[in-house]
């Protein structure tokens, strides 16, 4: 059951919190629609562990964000609560969201878990990938970028790491995909023609960052036709798989068991 959360007079999201806790709308004081959306019967019966079905909206990953499972495991487990506050609880963890939607929109987080437990987790959200969208980040951040199908990670600067395209302004559909992660970034703005959202991230323990995924053509979840996708995602986490992650790379627990951190979305 989708429940919304906000005012006409201010950002508006609806959530599904049987489905993963997702968003399936996030709307500004405007009335745009922020998400994009590609419905597939197949997202509302995946079960745990099913393989991931690509809807667009945001999706939580968590304890990964590629890798063993795909996306993670609790964007396919039922969360217990309401669109305002939601958890899902495993024999691990314990991972908790509440939000507020008015004039801006946060987002706050606590994780229960046994000390030294590393993670990385997504904000994953695929925007509208209407032509000409920017992304502003400061010229020359250090990036890393995997290629989908190819080697990685590549090392270089932003906006155009390693020779694998601009990700700061999305251009017409070229046939490639690749996911480019901020390290040590902890905010960026999105402008669409004359409206702008601020992405923010806090965080008490473990590395901030954030990906952008940029899909001209290149990518389908299902190995079906390809199509053209976008997404920002605040990230605890130097690397998108927990699995291949080096020392420090990883968000861990602290000795108390318990970790916040809070995304907030606002006007540009």
């Amino acid at each position: 059951m989708v429940s919304v959360l906000g005012d006409p007079g201010g950002f508006r999201v609806a959530v599904d919190v049987r489905r993963g806790g997702r968003w399936d709308s996030l709307t500004g004081p405007d009335g745009r629609e922020w998400l994009w959306s590609r419905p597939d019967p197949r997202r509302v019966a995946v079960t745990p562990g099913a393989a991931f079905v690509d809807v667009g909206g945001v999706e939580e990953c968590f304890p990964t964000v590629v890798g063993e499972p795909d996306h993670g495991e609790v964007w396919a487990l039922p969360w217990t609560g309401d669109a305002g506050e939601a958890a899902v609880e495993t024999g691990e963890y314990r991972l908790s969201r509440r939000i507020t939607a008015g004039e801006r929109i946060t987002v706050d987080y606590e994780l229960r878990a046994e000390p030294g437990y590393a993670f990385v987790w997504a904000f994953h959200a695929l925007l509208v990938p209407e032509p000409g969208l920017r992304v502003e980040v400061p010229h020359g951040h250090p990036a890393r970028v995997w290629p989908y199908g190819g080697p990685g990670p590549l090392s270089g600067r932003w906006p155009g790491p390693a020779g694998t395209g601009r990700f700061d302004v999305l251009g017409p559909d070229d046939g490639g995909a690749a996911f480019c992660l901020l390290p040590g970034l902890a905010s960026l703005r999105v402008t669409a023609g004359a409206a702008s959202l601020r992405f923010g991230l806090e965080s008490e323990h473990g590395p901030v960052g954030f990906g952008v995924w940029r899909n001209l053509g290149g990518y389908a979840w299902d190995g079906g036709p390809p199509y053209r996708s976008f997404g920002v995602e605040p990230m605890l986490g130097a690397v998108h798989d927990r699995s291949k992650a080096a020392d420090g790379e990883t968000a861990v627990v602290p000795a108390s068991g318990r970790t916040t951190w809070r995304v907030v979305v606002e006007h540009g």
